[in-house]
Order: structure tokens, then C-alpha cells, then sequence
């Protein structure tokens, strides 16, 4: 949590680990005589990733000069942007048309960033921010349960964490969902699942965000 966002990279790469514990990013056993490429190991959205390996000399049995796993690279995007990032990396069409050249082939709904990012200014989107603030207003609330914080404040401490506590049991259900929906063969329907359960995330984490910011919490702390 103390690590600045562009420092997030490195350590939740090297721990395999995002904000909420989830891992980043699927890894070979360590045994494996045969290890898939970077490319291969990539949860849902990575073939650009496939296609990038395979045009630099590589299969999906070996290696290409550039071989790259899809969620570490999704996880860049989305720390440094809030989460809008990982969308102009999702549609394989959209990025293998981009680097081949074929612009022809483009639809203006599979441009990344054509689609307007679920209504919500960026800074109710932002989870990182979001969970540096969660994580306050779970310390907010032991103190006015404590009687260190009272009065108004007090009152204004404990909405804040009960609406704390039902968005975050909100994206505990959404996470599952989201398990479960990688598992859906059409490529279509799981994409359209994705990403509904995507904006009902971001739904919920702007819903956080914007009675934070309507309670002033950063005045009380």
C-alpha cells in the first residue's frame, strides 16, 4: 500500500500479486520440460500476445524474439491508468490490425479508448486509489469505534465504512463471477460477460469514491 503507483509495477510483478491478493499472472511449473511461452499463459484476451510471438519466429511450443505474457502487460495498463488500459489491450483484432498495418480491418468499437469508459471520470475509477482509501476508512472506523474519533465525525466515519463494507463484499462476488465467466468457450459471450462484470467493478468502486469525496473523509483524517 506505501508503494507509489509506478513503484506497484515492479513489486506486484516480482509477487505475482495485484492490490486485492489476486495473482497477476499464470507461470509454468518450475519442473515443466516443456514450458509454453509467455505468450501461451494468458487468461482471457491474449492472442495480439500469440500473434506478436508467432510473427517474431515463435510458436505456441516455443519462444519468438518477443514473447510476452498478456496479463503482466494488462496489469501495466490498468495500474497506470486507473483500469481503462487493459480495454485497448483486450481486443485481439484491434492490436494484431494495428501492428500488421491492416487499419482496413478495424471496426471504430475495437479502437482502444473509442468506447467511452463506463461514464465514470477517471478518478472514481482509479482502484488502486480506491483501495489506499478503503484501507483508510477501515482505520478510520477502529478509531471511532475506539472513541478516538467522535461526535459527527464519528457518524460520518461509520457510513462511510458500512458503505466501505458492502462495496468490497460486492467485488469479492464480482471476482468470482469473473473466475467463473473466464471459463465460457465462445470467445464472444465471455467477452461480453467480462466486461458487463467489469462495469458493475467499477460501478461499485465509483460508488465508494464519490461518497468519499461527498463526506470530505480526507478533511477527518
Amino acid at each position: 500500500m506505501l508503494t507509489p503507483t509506478i513503484g506497484q509495477i515492479p513489486v506486484g510483478l516480482a509477487l505475482n500479486e495485484d492490490y486485492f491478493g489476486r495473482t497477476i499472472y499464470n507461470e509454468n511449473f518450475p519442473f515443466d520440460k516443456s514450458p509454453k511461452p509467455a505468450s501461451e499463459l494468458g487468461r482471457e484476451g491474449g492472442d495480439w500476445a500469440k500473434w506478436l510471438n508467432k510473427a517474431t519466429g515463435g510458436s505456441e511450443f516455443r519462444s519468438g524474439f518477443i514473447d510476452i505474457n498478456p496479463d503482466k502487460t494488462d496489469f501495466i495498463f490498468e495500474t497506470l491508468s486507473g483500469g481503462a488500459g487493459r480495454f485497448a489491450l483486450r481486443g485481439t483484432k484491434s492490436i494484431t490490425s494495428l501492428i500488421s498495418g491492416n487499419w482496413d480491418e478495424l471496426e471504430p468499437r475495437e479502437i482502444p479508448f473509442a468506447r467511452v469508459f463506463y461514464g465514470q471520470p477517471s478518478k472514481y475509477t482509479n482502484q488502486y486509489d480506491y483501495y489506499e482509501k478503503q484501507v483508510l476508512v477501515n482505520q478510520l472506523a477502529e478509531e471511532a469505534k475506539a472513541g478516538i474519533i467522535s461526535g459527527k465525525e464519528r457518524s460520518t466515519v461509520l457510513k462511510m465504512a458500512a458503505i466501505n463494507k458492502a462495496v468490497a463484499s460486492n467485488l469479492r462476488k464480482y471476482k468470482k463471477l469473473e473466475d467463473a465467466a473466464s471459463n465460457i468457450k465462445d470467445p464472444e459471450k465471455k467477452e461480453a460477460r467480462l466486461n458487463q462484470l467489469e462495469r458493475m467493478r467499477y460501478a461499485e468502486i465509483a460508488r465508494f469514491q464519490k461518497l468519499y469525496e461527498k463526506l470530505n473523509i480526507d478533511d477527518i483524517k
